[in-house]
């Protein structure tokens, strides 16, 4: 499974060749995952947000449009069995709601 937004930035893949990826990450059960994620997306369903990568965690952040609140998930290496990081933090936009489409197929 390799989930395309633009530049690759997660793959979870069999092969340990992460060097064509600017982020790698695997894991065996995206529910957890999920479910962190769909606590942030504010019950819309066209949500986006950005992705921060570091070699310490990745962190999810959701603003409403508005800009009257924000909803933040910081997830740590350890949750995912494999996790390849950039050599500097990169930072990126998904769209939560396909995001989340695709792991509930994987889950």
């Amino acid at each position: 499974f390799f989930f395309d937004v633009g530049v690759p930035f997660c793959a979870m893949l069999a092969s340990q060749n992460y060097d064509q990826y600017l982020f790698a990450c695997k894991v065996y059960n995206s529910r957890i995952l999920s479910k962190v994620l769909a606590a942030i997306q504010l019950g819309k369903r066209e949500t986006n947000c950005q992705v921060i990568v570091t070699e310490s965690y990745m962190k999810f952040i959701v603003d409403l449009e508005d800009k009257s609140f924000q909803a933040t998930a910081t997830l740590k290496p350890d949750i995912f069995q494999d996790y390849h990081f950039p050599a500097k933090p990169i930072r990126f936009a998904v769209n939560l709601s396909n995001l989340l489409d695709c792991l509930g197929m994987y889950g």
